[in-house]
């Protein structure tokens, strides 16, 4: 009798996961990142290409161009276009016959629309003096499920120098995801960055990164519409990256 109650209880519980999105903690990903600049006066133009893999054989792609102008010395603004594939939102939780899955997004098409400010000041009081710090944020409208976003990005850069000429870049990074029309908590994804740009010409930088995401799942329309349970599922990766930078 004991045993057939633990195999019922066992049997439920794995139903009941099997809902329901799954956690996972510290998988590993790469994540790859070209770059081109044109700056021209006051305007610094950006297109930019990144790919990334995700847990479950997702794999992110991106392309975004746009650029930045200097309305003050410590202060630009920025516009940019961005198109995806490869997102996933919480509605892309599904069931399509008996079984609750992820939507296949790889080969989906998304684009965005966003709007950046950056302020950013010397750091002279720490050690070193070469130091640049940078609060960025940006508003991001997503045209394919009209998702509004406020992302906060503040960031610190020591530039290490050789013989006058900027040599090394290293710096650390701190990333918040707020949606404002979406989801069920605060912060969405947050995220942080450590990497090293090194000025191998004026042309040139070559970079390397590593990376954590945490980031949270919420009921998805059709897990609300089939009354499924409320949930909050988190999910932690690691991001080893590369990324070239060419100036022309």
């Amino acid at each position: 009798m004991i045993k057939k109650i633990l195999l019922a209880v066992a049997i439920g519980f794995t139903a009941s996961a099997s809902l329901l999105p799954q956690s996972h903690d510290g998988e590993l990903n790469n994540r790859i990142t070209l770059r081109a600049f044109k700056k021209i006066k006051d305007w610094s133009l950006l297109g930019e290409y990144e790919y990334r893999t995700e847990v479950e054989s997702r794999n992110y792609q991106s392309l975004k161009i746009g650029g930045r102008y200097r309305l003050l010395r410590n202060l630009k603004l920025g516009a940019y276009f961005r198109r995806t594939m490869g997102e996933r939102h919480d509605d892309d939780w599904i069931k399509p016959d008996n079984n609750w899955i992820w939507d296949d997004t790889n080969s989906r098409g998304e684009s965005h629309l966003i709007l950046e400010a950056t302020p950013r000041m010397m750091m002279s009081f720490l050690p070193g003096e070469n130091w640049v710090g940078e609060f960025r944020i940006n508003l991001e409208q997503n045209l394919y499920n009209d998702n509004s976003s406020l992302k906060f990005r503040p960031g610190l850069t020591y530039f290490w120098f050789n013989d006058g000429e900027p040599f090394i870049n290293f710096y650390t990074q701190y990333e918040l995801y707020m949606p404002l029309n979406y989801s069920e908590v605060t912060f969405y994804e947050k995220w942080i960055y450590v990497g090293m740009l090194w000025h191998t010409s004026k042309e040139v930088k070559l970079g390397l990164s590593v990376a954590t995401r945490d980031q949270a799942w919420t009921n998805s329309k059709e897990a609300k519409s089939r009354s499924l349970e409320a949930y909050e599922i988190t999910g932690n990766d690691i991001f080893l990256g590369v990324n070239l930078n060419y100036y022309f």
